[in-house]
């Protein structure tokens, strides 16, 4: 009979501790070949690239009062429709004159989430005082959009749907501010203040060998035409007749 170990259970806990450590050196190797998930970007908000306008003042102010209400999410997104109302006015509004001052009043910039949508609403109020603090002249601006909200969503997966939705709020609104203001304000606008929607000039054509393109010749001016008569050879027809000769008088 062969000899039976002293501690045979002692080889058990040997090859636990191997088939573990194969397990997990297995596990680790699976993790790392799964593919990160792409990191988010989510620009800041840039209004440098439209129209800025020109104010005959000679300071621009930003008041932002406007308070969240309790149901606000608008921290949520990264993208706040207060700092992108801010950043418009920083990117947009040019004070270009030697007295006064303008005001942007940001009344509103809120995200809501509601049962199935999100939704977010802005307006600002641009107001025109003189240098004797009289106001003079104002321009109110709004924008509202909308977006499904999708089942069992997070924060997390609320943070690009906020950006996206802030974004296109914002496009909407530059475009009614500058309408208001042009309309509204328009004895306070400077004539530099192109508008964004001016028609580009026709592109011309440029031929491939890089020769000038050929011209066509102008068309000639016709020349004065005058009326003229035929020729004639009689006389002309006197207007008074002539008398006829009565002959010698008759004597007495």
């Amino acid at each position: 009979m062969s000899a039976v170990p002293a501690h045979p259970t002692r080889v058990f806990p040997r090859i636990a501790g191997r088939a573990a450590a194969a397990l997990t050196l297995l596990l680790a190797a699976g993790c790392a070949e799964e593919p990160a998930a792409p990191a988010q970007s989510f620009p800041p908000p840039n209004y440098s690239y439209l129209t800025p306008l020109y104010l005959n003042v000679a300071s621009i102010e930003v008041a932002d009062g406007w308070t969240p209400s309790s149901d606000d999410i608008s921290w949520l997104s990264p993208m706040r429709p207060l700092d992108a109302l801010r950043r418009m006015a920083q990117d947009r509004l040019v004070a270009s004159g030697s007295s006064g001052r303008a005001v942007l009043r940001i009344q509103d910039a809120s995200l809501h989430r509601g049962e199935a949508v999100i939704g977010g609403h802005v307006t600002v109020e641009l107001d025109i005082y003189t240098s004797g603090d009289n106001r003079v002249g104002f321009a109110e601006a709004s924008a509202a959009r909308n977006s499904t909200l999708p089942p069992d969503a997070t924060d997390a997966t609320l943070r690009p749907l906020l950006y996206t939705l802030t974004k296109g709020m914002m496009d909407d609104m530059n475009i009614e501010f500058e309408y208001e203001v042009r309309h509204n304000l328009h004895d306070w606008l400077q004539e530099t203040s192109t508008p964004s929607s001016a028609v580009p000039k026709p592109v011309e054509q440029q031929p491939l060998d890089g020769k000038a393109p050929a011209t066509d010749p102008a068309p000639a001016s016709p020349k004065p035409q005058t009326l003229s008569l035929p020729p004639t050879d009689t006389a002309p027809t006197p207007l008074v007749p002539p008398v006829s000769d009565p002959g010698p008088k008759p004597s007495m």
